[in-house]
C-alpha cells in the first residue's frame, strides 16, 4: 500500500472514531438521569423549587401527640412540574415518605404541603391519640429530601434546596 493511501485509511479511521465519540456524548446526554430512592426509580426533573421549610407545631394540650411538622415545598414561577389531576405526590425526607398535596395559590405560584406526627409516651390518665404513622420510603436520607410525582406516565424526582426550619409553634 502507497503512502497517500495508508493516509486516507488513517483518516477514515479517525473520522470514523471521533463521529463514535460524538455519537457517545450525544446518545448519553439525551438519557434521563434515573434515581433511586428506596423503592422507586425515578427520572430526575429539570426545574427546581423555590424554597422547602419544615415548621413544629406543638400542641397545648397535654397527650401523646408531640408535636406536628408541617412540610412546605414552593415553586413561585407556578410552574408545578407536570401535576395532574391523576399525579400523586409524596416527599422523601429521613426514612419516610410523606404525602403531599398539591395547590396554586391566588398569584400562581405552586404550592406542595404535607404534615407528619410525632408522638411520645404519657402518663397514665393522659388522653391518647390513635398514632399514625408515615410510610417507610426504604431509604435513609440525611443531607436530601426529594419530592416525588407519581402518575400513570411514571415517576419523576425533584432534588429539594437546603431545608430552611422555621421557628415551632407553640398552641396556648
Amino acid at each position: 500500500m502507497n503512502e497517500p493511501m495508508k493516509r486516507r485509511n488513517l483518516l477514515r479511521v479517525r473520522a470514523g472514531a471521533i463521529a463514535a465519540f460524538v455519537v457517545t456524548l450525544v446518545w448519553t446526554g439525551c438519557q434521563p438521569t434515573l434515581h433511586t430512592i428506596g423503592t422507586r426509580t425515578c427520572e430526575e426533573s429539570k426545574w427546581t423549587p423555590q424554597s422547602y421549610s419544615i415548621q413544629d407545631i406543638l400542641p397545648g394540650v397535654e397527650s401523646n401527640l408531640q408535636a406536628q411538622r408541617t412540610y412546605v415545598v414552593s415553586r413561585k414561577d407556578g410552574a408545578d412540574g407536570g401535576a395532574a389531576e391523576s399525579a400523586s405526590w409524596f416527599l422523601a425526607t429521613d426514612s419516610v415518605l410523606l404525602p403531599m398535596r398539591f395547590r396554586l395559590d391566588s398569584e400562581g405560584a405552586a404550592q406542595w404541603s404535607g404534615t407528619r406526627n410525632f408522638y411520645g409516651e404519657v402518663r397514665p390518665g393522659v388522653p391518647t391519640l390513635a398514632e399514625v404513622f408515615p410510610s417507610l420510603s426504604g431509604a435513609s436520607l440525611t443531607d436530601t429530601a426529594w419530592l416525588i410525582r407519581e402518575s400513570p406516565e411514571g415517576c419523576m424526582a425533584v432534588s429539594l434546596p437546603p431545608v430552611q426550619k422555621l421557628q415551632a409553634i407553640a398552641a396556648p
